[in-house]
């Protein structure tokens, strides 16, 4: 019986040292990026967005690494930090989408150019949610090839978990997933979360 338990016990501290029952996967929690539009079209939706984002940042663990972007034909970054406490969360996201500028449309090219950097630097990979009734108003040629150059870039792409787009408009969806050429597994298109 002695003998029985001491191969059992070798073999359980064998099984642990190699690795069997570790992890497999990064169990880092990857870092959240949340960029809402407020262009003038947007703000039918920004009662919706102001909940769905909220409800993202209030998931966020207290040491996870949490973005907030507004964005319309520019784009600005309006928080990065750990996620913060549900009070500072509907203070910022009232101001955020209150923001606007004297521009029509959205442009999608330069939220994404931002976001590509904020991916590439961090040390965590990244989960963008972007909430836009289109997004592609403002852009021309050079805006759609700087899209790919962003998406296809290395430093993004092996970092990006899922890009996530949230409210497009039916009839802007076609050219978002023409534009946005990544692979089901890494991207979406949903009315809501």
């Amino acid at each position: 019986m002695n003998v029985a338990r001491s191969y059992i016990s070798v073999g359980l501290v064998s099984l642990l040292l190699s690795g069997c029952g570790s992890p497999t996967t990064n169990t880092v929690s990857p870092q959240i990026v949340i960029a809402v539009d407020t262009s003038l079209s947007a703000v039918p939706q920004h009662p919706q967005y102001f909940a769905q984002i909220k409800h993202l940042m209030m998931g966020a663990g207290a040491q996870d690494e949490v973005a907030l972007f507004r964005f319309d034909a520019a784009c600005a970054e309006v928080f990065r930090e750990p996620a913060p406490s549900e009070e500072k969360i509907g203070e910022m996201l009232n101001e955020t989408l209150k923001y606007r500028t004297d521009t029509k449309g959205t442009n999608l090219a330069k939220l994404l150019a931002n976001l590509g950097a904020v991916v590439a630097e961090s040390g965590k990979n990244s989960e963008l949610y972007v909430f836009t009734d289109c997004g592609t108003e403002n852009m021309t040629k050079e805006d759609e090839l700087a899209v790919r150059k962003v998406l296809e870039s290395p430093s993004f792409s092996a970092k990006l978990v899922k890009l996530n787009l949230v409210g497009v408009k039916p009839g802007h969806r076609e050219r978002m997933r023409q534009l946005i050429n990544l692979p089901p597994e890494k991207f979406r298109i949903v009315d809501q979360l």
